[in-house]
């Protein structure tokens, strides 16, 4: 992949021949590469720097690789950033685990160097399409909608009028977002997360966690998980949406839970 400027990777591991190895063989093929030893100074080193994807340990002491994707997640979500796990374990319910927390790929150990930058560079070089795709795509708005407005989006070249109303959410992409429309496949704009939080009518659009805008007209379901957390399902979206901490109680009000 030809590269104007290296991209750079965290790699979080407790294994110091691993983490030494894994950074060879990126240096080696042109990237810039920053290491952590364990999962907090990965969490650390993460929100410090950006990195445009992290490699990182499951099984760690202290916190392991699920804690460290969770908390990134909830931290600086917004960013999007491709987030792989490397780990000798092949239980299947560690697998769910890790991609219900956003994980893009899970790599076994032991691996091969020419395997893990395959994946790599596939990851990379998709989320450069959809941030390149989504800067040719414009979303064309007026402050302050109400329900009763329309919105244009792009779908395929092709420019439609979207009731506000057929919104079902808004999740962050970097500096991009997918909007959710009803009955039709997540559509990628150039337009933050606050943005949206700006013109959609907040009466009955409210964040649920710092990557996400539902529309609470299209919740069909709320229920409650580990440490209390809240899972929704929105009409017409497939995948479960997690109610941080910090949204929790517009939830509880709006819904009396």
């Amino acid at each position: 992949m030809e590269k104007n400027k290296p991209e750079k990777i965290l790699i979080i591991e407790d294994e110091d021949p691993v983490r030494s190895s894994i950074k060879d063989i990126f240096e080696m093929s042109g990237y810039k590469v920053f290491t952590a030893e364990d999962g907090q100074s990965g969490i650390n080193l993460a929100l410090e720097i950006i990195p445009d994807l992290i490699i990182c340990d499951v099984n760690m002491p202290g916190k392991t690789g699920f804690d460290v994707a969770e908390e990134l997640n909830i931290a600086k979500c917004d960013l999007a950033i491709p987030f792989i796990f490397l780990t000798a374990r092949t239980n299947i319910n560690d697998l769910r685990k890790g991609m219900s927390l956003g994980a893009d790929e899970y790599i076994f150990k032991p691996f091969r160097a020419k395997e893990l930058l395959g994946i790599v560079e596939l990851r990379l070089e998709r989320i450069k399409k959809f941030r390149s795709e989504a800067a040719e795509k414009s979303v064309e708005v007026e402050s302050s909608l109400t329900v009763n407005d329309r919105i244009i989006l792009e779908y395929k070249g092709k420019k439609e009028l979207i009731n506000i109303k057929d919104i079902l959410c808004v999740e962050a992409e970097s500096e991009y977002s997918y909007v959710f429309v009803l009955n039709k496949k997540p559509v990628l704009v150039r337009r933050l997360l606050k943005e949206w939080d700006d013109i959609l009518p907040n009466d009955i659009f409210v964040r649920v966690h710092r990557s996400a805008i539902i529309n609470l007209e299209k919740v069909t379901s709320i229920d409650k998980g580990f440490k209390k957390n809240l899972f929704l399902k929105l009409e017409g979206v497939d995948k479960v949406i997690t109610v941080s901490q910090r949204y929790k109680a517009v939830l509880k009000n709006k819904f009396k839970l």
